[in-house]
């Protein structure tokens, strides 16, 4: 369900007819499901992780991207198909690498590896930029006047950044949560214990009295 959703935000949140702030969280629900896949004990987690990536990258390829079918509907699937599947390589491949250096870094390395990979995508042979992230803004030109300093790759910046952060504070509080648990689940042993302890001497002292 998180990779679905992911994918219909990022559908939901692109131009020409979506909801922009949608873009802003569109990261989140997948990034939670890469987590909870990375810290479980399940039998071929990459197996998994790589169906609900690529679930994600082809509901967004395929609901903004359908009308290439009106040019060419064999060249429209190879094209939704192919860019899903690249993208899916790109999150599989901070996958693996955020799980062997540690979670310290992971935000930053998410985000270097989408920009490197929409850069690539700028310049090589196959370039399909319509979904570079940046592009969202294009029915909002009014909040992006500074992409004539950073380019289309300024916008997919600052959208990485705040999916990040959301992320971080999201799965940050749920540590909290479980931090606190776990205390107040000590404090509670500790009080039964020595309320155990306390029946105990007293019992002992009316035997001996």
């Amino acid at each position: 369900m998180l990779s679905v959703l992911s994918g219909l935000l990022l559908s939901f949140g692109w131009f020409p007819n979506g909801f922009l702030p949608l873009i802003f969280i569109a990261f989140i629900p997948l990034l939670i499901a890469e987590s909870v896949v990375s810290h479980n004990t399940f039998r071929r987690k990459r197996l998994i992780l790589f169906l609900l990536s690529y679930l994600t990258f082809l509901l967004w390829n395929v609901i903004t991207t359908w009308w290439i079918k009106n040019a060419s509907a064999g060249g429209a699937a190879m094209a939704i198909l192919c860019n899903a599947l690249l993208m899916t390589f790109v999150f599989m491949f901070y996958s693996k690498v955020k799980n062997r250096i540690g979670e310290k870094f992971a935000g930053i390395l998410f985000i270097c590896f989408w920009l490197t990979f929409e850069f690539i995508h700028y310049h090589w042979d196959l370039s399909w930029t319509w979904l570079t992230l940046g592009n969202v803004f294009a029915d909002a030109p009014k909040i992006i006047q500074w992409y004539q300093f950073t380019g289309v790759f300024g916008g997919s910046l600052w959208i990485l950044i705040i999916n990040i952060i959301l992320f971080s504070f999201i799965t940050f509080r749920e540590d909290r949560i479980i931090f606190f648990k776990g205390i107040q689940y000590e404090i509670n042993n500790t009080k039964q214990g020595s309320n155990k302890k306390c029946g105990v001497t007293k019992n002992h002292n009316a035997y001996v009295h």
